[in-house]
């Protein structure tokens, strides 16, 4: 029903064929090409004209006699949403530009407008680009991908939805709209690749001919035999290693290094200086902890460190983190200096001469920043490299790191990482006790 029911396209019931409509009502099925249009609708009333002259026989001619037209709209309804998220739950797309779909198209629509909201925001049907929506407008396809990235949604929970539109109508928007998280969260790091990311840079004062202080493995003698280290250390090379693990939570990686030298060779003078009551002794392990934040980056940011240094506990954290000294009486004890070292930002550590005390450079063996007595070694983390330092006062020398879980490990600080950081900071924010794997704690 057009202009005039003459006109090509104008629907006429009943169509040939159908009864004769005799009653006052009649439920029209339109065609859907009329769907998103203006129409106009009339009815005319028809008898046989017995006044018009006919043959003898012949039926009378029936005259109609037709109504003033009324408009009619037919609205545009709203397209059904597709991908992504159903309508029952919240799905989560790991991409800053994801793909939203409608199931199928809208007879009469000339175009779509896609909107991504944060939620209570009222979708306008203009193009739209700012914190809290975006809104683009589409033809000639049912799909909408961002051309930039929804950086403003990163990490949070969107709505969307869509409308069909033509200029009869304007727009039509689906009011059931869907839920769906944005991320950008690339895969993680494998243990290897995110422990030597973090891997520090390592500071090592000397003392006498320097080899009691280098860092080695467990085994560099050839052997597992823990009596005989002390008595190798002049017969063999004492390559660097550095032993790691990782455990892991729902928010946070913590990455312990272990640092072992042969022999401990701490004197009772300096045993009774520092105010230490264990001596010298055969196969000496220090270790630390990192504290690193899962943010969506294969390594995470990292947020603090706690180091090992005899019976005592050092806590420090890098320029900007967000966590606080622990509660009770563990305060921080200094900031974590950074250095940047094949292509990324390494913590600084170092260890004293003679007992190792492990802490963050220059916190420990340190005169300023020059090693106490003018000599040590500076170790530096390497994937495929492992040297013996040149002498005791080699000031790059390569370290490689090795598994910490086969062999031993230092204690609380693998066993039990999410308490023993829980100790030592606070202000944690986001901060999950749910081991996702742990390989001291299997049970």
């Amino acid at each position: 029903m057009t202009k005039t029911c003459t006109e090509p396209g104008a629907a006429v019931y009943p169509y040939a064929g159908q009864p004769t409509i005799t009653s006052t009502s009649y439920v029209a099925r339109l065609p859907r090409r009329f769907q998103g249009k203006e129409l106009r609708w009339s009815v005319s009333a028809c008898a046989p004209n017995t006044q018009t002259p006919r043959l003898q026989g012949a039926s009378p001619p029936i005259s109609c006699a037709a109504s003033q037209p009324r408009p009619l709209r037919w609205r545009l309804p709203a397209p059904e949403l597709r991908l992504p998220a159903n309508d029952t739950s919240v799905n989560t797309v790991n991409s800053l530009r994801p793909s939203f779909t409608l199931r199928g198209s809208v007879t009469g629509a000339e175009y779509y407008v896609f909107c991504i909201s944060k939620p209570g925001v009222t979708c306008p049907t203009v193009a739209t680009n700012n914190p809290n929506t975006i809104v683009e407008k589409v033809q000639g396809r049912l799909h909408y991908r961002p051309t930039q990235d929804l950086t403003q949604f990163r990490d949070h929970t969107v709505h969307w939805t869509a409308a069909a539109c033509n200029s009869v109508f304007g727009c039509m928007y689906q009011q059931t709209v869907r839920a769906v998280t944005i991320t950008s969260r690339t895969p993680p790091a494998r243990d290897p690749e995110l422990a030597y990311h973090w891997a520090p840079i390592h500071y090592q004062d000397t003392a006498g001919n320097g080899k009691a202080d280098y860092i080695t493995r467990f085994d560099y003698d050839g052997d597992w035999r823990a009596l005989n280290n002390w008595d190798n250390l002049n017969r063999f090379p004492l390559r660097a290693y550095v032993y790691y693990s990782v455990s892991e939570t729902d928010t946070h990686w913590f990455i312990a290094y272990g640092f072992f030298h042969p022999r401990d060779w701490a004197s009772a003078t300096l045993d009774f200086l520092h105010g230490n009551d264990q001596h010298e002794h055969e196969n000496d392990m220090e270790g630390l902890l990192m504290i690193v934040r899962k943010d969506g980056t294969p390594y995470g940011q990292l947020e603090g460190m706690v180091t090992n240094a005899h019976k005592d506990f050092y806590s420090y954290t890098p320029p900007g983190s967000r966590v606080r000294e622990g509660p009770g009486r563990e305060a921080l004890d200094g900031t974590l200096s950074m250095r940047l070292y094949a292509g990324s930002q390494h913590p600084i550590t170092a260890q004293e001469a003679h007992g190792h005390g492990l802490k963050a450079w220059p916190h420990v063996a340190m005169d300023g920043r020059n090693f106490r007595g003018g000599d040590g070694l500076v170790y530096f983390p390497s994937r495929t490299q492992t040297e013996t330092p040149a002498h005791k006062n080699d000031r790059h020398v390569k370290y490689q790191l090795i598994d910490f879980f086969a062999p031993v490990g230092p204690g609380i600080i693998t066993r039990d990482p999410v308490t023993f950081v829980k100790r030592y900071f606070t202000n944690l924010g986001n901060f999950s006790e749910h081991y996702i794997r742990n390989p001291y704690r299997p049970w």
